[in-house]
Order: C-alpha cells, then sequence, then structure tokens
C-alpha cells in the first residue's frame, strides 16, 4: 500500500572545537562536536500518526578528552549524547502517545589506553604505499 508520507524539510547546524596545549609528547587536548536538527514530517493521512504535523528536534553532542602519555601511549576519555524530540497534534483519546515511541536519550561514555603507531594522516609517519604483487 503506496504512503503518502514524506520529509517537508530539515534544517541541521553542526559545530567543532578543538584546543590543544602542552609540549610535544606531553600533550593535552579537548575536543567538542555538536549538531542539531529539526525534521519537518509531510503526511495526507491524519490517520498515519506517526508522521501527520509530526516535528522533530534532534540534538547529538561529543567532548572527547586526550592526555599524551610517554613512548607514544595516551589515555581518552569521551561521553556522548544523543536525543530526539517530537511534536505531535493532540492524540485521540485512549491512544498512547506517539511521543512515546519517538522520543529518546542515549549517552555513552568511554576511557581508554591507546597506542599511537604513527600511521595517521596527520602523523607524515608510516610505511610508503608499494605497488601490488603479481
Amino acid at each position: 500500500m503506496p504512503s503518502a508520507r514524506g520529509w517537508g524539510r530539515s534544517s541541521r547546524k553542526t559545530g567543532d572545537a578543538r584546543i590543544r596545549w602542552g609540549r610535544k609528547g606531553r600533550q593535552k587536548t579537548i575536543r567538542l562536536h555538536y549538531e542539531s536538527e529539526t525534521r519537518d514530517y509531510t503526511s495526507a493521512d491524519p490517520n498515519d500518526r506517526f508522521h501527520f504535523e509530526r516535528n522533530d528536534r534532534r540534538r547529538y553532542a561529543t567532548l572527547a578528552f586526550q592526555i599524551d602519555l610517554r613512548k607514544g601511549w595516551f589515555l581518552t576519555a569521551e561521553g556522548e549524547r544523543d536525543s530526539n524530540r517530537s511534536h505531535f497534534p493532540p492524540a485521540a483519546l485512549g491512544a498512547t502517545p506517539a511521543e512515546d515511541t519517538t522520543d529518546y536519550d542515549e549517552k555513552l561514555y568511554q576511557f581508554g589506553l591507546g597506542y599511537d603507531f604513527g600511521y595517521g594522516a596527520g602523523t607524515g609517519g608510516g610505511r610508503p604505499p608499494t605497488t601490488p604483487r603479481d
């Protein structure tokens, strides 16, 4: 059965910031990334309760911190938050609000110990490219 739903319009804003300080081999870095998006759905069918006159606002943010240790080792910590808030026209009496299905909050925290092998794009090191063998 064909559906009459679709996107009305979408607007996305992003931002990044990075601060780095300290002497070489002992540097510290803080990185912040942010996204905000609004979505307006369109549907010609008022019975399509998950798309008819629906408006969403999604936000995503990451905060990361890295401390360089000695001999290529580093410590890292990162936190992420992803959330969505939906707004619908008033639901019929006795119906479960659609927001209960489409609203969410997700959080992720990570901590780690790593080693920089020097093969990243920003290090200038690494092996030179080779041609494949026959």
